[in-house]
């Protein structure tokens, strides 16, 4: 994907089927996907805590922010929390 940073990249959206896609644990969808930062920023403060362990444990916030986003400086800053 193209490199999306900057206010371009917060702004942008994905397609469905490469939004974040939030789980619980292996093959438990919390029925929640983001498309864009705007809608991953809001659904990570209200997504059960579980769902946020779960994520941050495996990186999976820091491979869809640089994969799918295009932002590697921010999978930089999410990684160091």
């Amino acid at each position: 994907m193209s490199d999306l940073t900057g206010a371009r990249g917060f702004l942008a959206t994905v397609p469905y089927s490469v939004g974040f896609h939030f789980f619980i644990t292996e093959g438990r969808y919390t029925g929640e996907t983001a498309v864009s930062l705007v809608t991953f920023a809001k659904e990570v403060e209200v997504e059960p805590i579980e769902s946020i362990d779960f994520h941050f444990k495996r990186a999976d916030f820091q491979n869809w922010a640089a994969g799918t986003i295009g932002d590697k400086k921010l999978a930089t800053e999410i990684g160091r929390i």
